[in-house]
């Protein structure tokens, strides 16, 4: 079962900020570009994805908290993805980014959705566009919930305490990471090595689907641009964005045929040439 209210509260307060690395571009275009990794990865993750965007716009990159350079900030766990949208805004704030296309993976992409879903509730604007890559929109039924948070609590006990080596390739062995050739499995548990066990764990719980809202009904009321990308080898993420789609008929869906869940890692060329038709799409 999901844990009763805490009485802890969190140090974040208005000054904090999420790292955020700006990639600028010789275009004069107003809107920029955010990314925002998946769990366990970091601002990192998007560079060759970015690297093939310079002509585009201005690309910024954040960390989430508890990963990356932002590995210092932890959540309210019972309050995790208002305080994350908090930091998200305030960040941008900083950063002078006034109007932007939010591109989210995994975890990023359902903090992404709950950011546009806080953004048409308090009448904001700014966000032009939102393309999500493999990502869950939220669970409606209570024992899905209950299920998951027993799934999450598990693996964020393991993140902390058992090996981390082991705790890594263990989480790259689920299935909707088999797709990877064992070299790229490799290649990402290679990348993890320098994570924060206590940062990623609490993320995990402050995060986790279980405590995500149920995003359907307010994505089906955005009215700019929405985009839902994902790898045909990943059953599990087609099948979402299928119901995605089945509920929210303005969002559009691209599968790619070569890729499974981690479709910017797996087919990086075609993401970043997809991204930038759908930015050339949304801000012509």
């Amino acid at each position: 079962m999901r844990p009763p209210t805490l009485s802890k509260t969190s140090a974040i307060n208005c000054k904090t900020l999420l790292h955020c690395k700006r990639y600028a571009s010789k275009t004069s275009s107003d809107i920029a570009l955010v990314f925002l990794h998946g769990f366990l990865g970091n601002s990192t993750d998007w560079q060759d994805i970015i690297n093939k965007l310079s002509e585009v716009t201005h690309c910024y990159a954040i960390d989430l908290p508890g990963h990356g350079k932002s590995e210092h900030i932890f959540l309210d766990e019972n309050n995790g993805f208002a305080q994350v949208d908090s930091l998200l805004q305030h960040t941008l704030k900083q950063h002078h980014i006034e109007k932007y296309i939010l591109v989210g993976y995994s975890l990023g992409g359902r903090l992404a959705m709950y950011h546009a879903s806080n953004q048409i509730k308090k009448h904001i604007t700014g966000l032009c566009g939102l393309i999500i890559e493999s990502s869950h929109y939220g669970l409606a039924d209570e024992q899905l919930k209950d299920d998951r948070w027993l799934r999450d609590t598990h693996w964020a006990k393991r993140l902390e305490h058992a090996p981390l080596s082991q705790s890594i390739s263990h989480w790259y062995k689920q299935g909707v990471f088999s797709s990877l050739s064992v070299a790229q499995k490799q290649q990402l548990i290679d990348s993890k090595q320098a994570i924060c066990r206590r940062g990623v764990a609490h993320m995990l719980r402050s995060t986790s689907l279980a405590k995500q809202q149920y995003l359907i009904h307010d994505i089906e009321k955005i009215s700019f641009p929405v985009y839902y990308l994902y790898g045909n080898k990943d059953d599990k993420y087609q099948q979402i964005a299928k119901q995605l789609k089945g509920y929210a008929g303005n969002v559009n869906l691209h599968g790619f045929d070569a890729a499974g869940h981690n479709v910017h890692f797996e087919q990086p060329k075609a993401f970043a040439k997809l991204i930038k038709n759908l930015y050339q799409t949304i801000a012509p």
